[in-house]
């Protein structure tokens, strides 16, 4: 078993891929347009405060994720992250499809 995730991301039809190493709790990034690639580092590097749901719909507690947290903070700071910067993540394209995406473009 692989100690790497990727993730498929895009931002209109540029794609990227962000690997996230559960082996040392690290993401790097892989962009094609440097802006967008500081962007997106930049928002993995800094913490996040997110309202998690606890004994119902209605009880919300603020936790702080990291990316060095672990691999499921890692994908929660993921599902906000076209809200902050508008980089979408794919969650169906497999990591090794985004060269494939990129020539089809």
């Amino acid at each position: 078993m692989s100690d790497k995730v990727q993730v498929v991301v895009h931002r209109g039809d540029l794609y990227g891929v962000i690997e996230y190493d559960t082996a040392t709790n690290s993401a790097s990034v892989r962009f094609p347009d440097a802006a967008i690639q500081a962007e997106i580092e930049a928002y993995l590097a800094k913490p996040h405060e997110i309202n998690v749901p606890q004994e119902t719909l209605r009880d919300f507690t603020a936790k702080t994720f990291k990316v060095t947290d672990g691999l499921k903070s890692f994908q929660t700071i993921l599902t906000r992250m076209w809200g902050a910067i508008d980089v979408h993540v794919d969650w169906s394209i497999p990591g090794d499809k985004v060269a494939f995406m990129q020539k089809k473009l």
